[in-house]
């Protein structure tokens, strides 16, 4: 169970999941977000790292395609999504590095699929 209940803090309520700055302007940006900080945590990116907004970017991708994947909109079934990625592709590293060969892999994967469905398409 979290530690820290998801309640409203100065009148802005904490989204479940991580975001994208500049995606929904009226959230609060993640570095205020203690999922943000959660799903960083683990993935392994040091408290500097995430401030970067393309990392911010990329962990919300990397996210998301967990939700999608396990089809749970909670954590920590898109968390054990990922990590079986992971597992999966063999990686070692930790913070950085890994988020940007998970990303990568996601990416290929998602524009794979996309090219397959416009294939079906064609020849339907």
């Amino acid at each position: 169970m979290d530690r820290v209940p998801l309640v409203q803090v100065e009148g802005k309520t904490i989204p479940e999941t991580p975001i994208v700055p500049g995606e929904q302007p009226d959230l609060i940006n993640p570095m205020e977000n203690i999922e943000y900080h959660r799903v960083a945590d683990f993935m392994g990116i040091d408290y500097n790292e995430r401030q970067d907004p393309h990392v911010a970017e990329k962990i919300d991708y990397i996210f998301r395609w967990g939700q999608d994947t396990s089809g749970s909109e909670k954590r920590i079934d898109a968390l054990m999504a990922v990590k079986n990625l992971i597992k999966g592709m063999g990686i070692t590293d930790k913070g950085k590095e890994m988020i940007k060969k998970v990303y990568r892999w996601i990416r290929l994967d998602n524009n794979r699929r996309s090219i397959e469905k416009e294939m079906e398409l064609l020849n339907g």
